[in-house]
């Protein structure tokens, strides 16, 4: 495998020389490294940049994470984990919207033993078709439970898919049709992903992880060179195999269009538009049992993930983020007494940002604050105590460059380096001092209006319907099942 060869072979010698710059694009075969003393131990990621569920055509919706799923499952039959948890090492394989994520954790003394096994996990990836409908299986389970213990985020993203043109997190649909076929393109695109990089968090030295490393690339370098060529070439030396109960004729069928699915997986930042308005909507969803009093969200889209991110996350802090006494507390509780916990959040779906304010009234107190609330979103521009809190975050020093002191472990840093790196977000040298009153007051007007509020209620229907409609008759209101959530 030349691609990912080269990734551990470039990782080797950026090591040796330097961190990658930060702001800078990621480009093949780099690394990012930050040293960690506080004990012996070692975690580095390997990512395929572009392999997330971005890259999921509608009819596949799951299929990264499923693939995510039987690569784990395919190292447990072949005895990788109990190899890698007797050398005191866990595995993890994940994907998310952008990448798919192997990732091991060990004792930094075990590195390279481990990363050996990881490699061959990688290249060697084997399974039954059996194995794929277990996982699947347990996936139809999981994102069930899922409906009941994440519904939060599962709303959220429902709403903003229907009104934002973001593709769903789950599907069972589109999860029970997935085959080995599509299994199999899937993987042939990840083993030649365009960009592949290292996350690596270690109490060793750069030149010393480095030194642990290049015996293993060294050693790997004909091996996978002759499984990536061959497998290219003339299909006989894949880079994973199929076991199955079929005739060789039906799985040589199967491998067939191997030839027209050579592209691997590239990272794009081209996003679909999302500064559009589709008018104020009201999602209400019932057959929610545990629900014994009203659930209020309001969320309001402001772009792109990688934009400018000071200006929602000062917002979000005047009103008060959860567990914090921001605007929304003094007003709504201490004031008003018509919730018991509220607060404002900086949130992201599907690379949509938006800003997500929380709040529990009683039954009793829940037409108010819904007429309020919605008042009090489309005011904030001219609300005294608003400016109030911007001025008080501008003070604060602690809280005026809090995008610096949040990031002070090197687990932030290091989170930090790659979003920088793959993003590219505008920096302010001032952190919060250096945004003006004009600035926020343009980006109220422009996202705090009615046209671009989403809310999200869970509660008696019928009631929640009627403040609606006597307070906002304006607003689409939409009823939904929670059982929609996945289809």
């Amino acid at each position: 495998m030349n691609r990912l060869l080269r990734v551990f072979l470039g990782f080797v010698l950026y090591f040796s020389y330097s961190i990658l710059p930060a702001y800078a694009e990621i480009s093949n075969h780099q690394i990012f490294y930050r040293q960690d003393k506080r004990a012996p131990l070692t975690r580095i990621d390997i990512i395929f940049l572009g392999a997330g569920s971005n890259q999921e055509s509608p009819a596949q919706i799951g299929l990264a994470r499923t693939v995510s799923k039987l690569i784990w499952e395919a190292a447990k039959k072949q005895g990788r984990i109990d190899q890698l948890a007797v050398l005191g090492t866990e595995l993890y394989v994940f994907a998310n919207t952008t990448s798919l994520t192997v990732s091991i954790s060990t004792l930094s003394e075990n590195c390279a033993e481990s990363i050996e096994i990881v490699c061959d996990v990688i290249y060697n990836f084997a399974f039954f078709e059996s194995d794929l409908e277990d996982v699947k299986k347990r996936e139809v389970t999981n994102y069930r439970n899922d409906r009941e213990r994440n519904t939060t985020n599962l709303m959220r993203n429902f709403a903003l898919a229907k009104t934002r043109d973001i593709k769903k997190l789950r599907s069972l649909k589109t999860l029970k049709n997935l085959s080995v076929k599509d299994i199999r393109r899937y993987y042939v695109r990840l083993l030649k992903t365009e960009v592949v990089f290292f996350k690596a968090l270690s109490d060793r030295d750069s030149t010393e992880i480095a030194k642990l490393l290049r015996p293993i690339t060294d050693e790997s370098k004909d091996r996978l060179r002759r499984q990536t060529d061959g497998f290219v070439d003339s299909l006989r030396s894949p880079p994973f195999k199929i076991l199955s109960d079929r005739d060789s004729t039906e799985i040589a069928k199967l491998f067939r269009p191997i030839r027209r699915q050579a592209d691997g997986f590239v990272h794009s930042l081209a996003q679909p538009i999302t500064d559009h308005y589709s008018g104020p909507s009201a999602f209400v969803f019932e057959n929610y049992s545990r629900l014994k009093s009203v659930f209020c969200r309001w969320l309001i889209p402001c772009g792109m993930i990688g934009e400018e991110d000071y200006l929602p996350s000062m917002i979000s802090r005047a009103l008060g983020r959860y567990g914090a006494r921001g605007l929304l507390y003094k007003y709504f509780r201490k004031e008003l007494g018509l919730v018991y916990s509220i607060g404002c959040s900086y949130e992201s779906s599907g690379d949509v940002r938006f800003l997500e304010i929380y709040a529990d009234p009683r039954l009793q107190n829940s037409e108010e604050l819904i007429a309020k609330m919605s008042d009090f979103i489309r005011g904030l521009s001219d609300d005294p105590r608003f400016w109030e809190e911007i001025k008080e975050l501008r003070e604060n020093r602690n809280v005026a460059y809090a995008h610096v002191h949040e990031r002070l472990t090197p687990q932030r840093r290091l989170y930090s380096d790659v979003y920088r790196a793959i993003y590219n977000p505008p920096i302010r040298k001032g952190g919060y001092k250096s945004v003006t009153d004009a600035e926020v007051r343009d980006y109220l007007e422009k996202f705090f209006v009615p046209e671009n509020m989403i809310m999200i209620f869970l509660g008696p229907k019928d009631h929640i319907i009627d403040i609606l409609n006597r307070h906002y008759p304006e607003v689409d209101i939409r009823v939904h099942n929670t059982k929609e959530l996945i289809e």
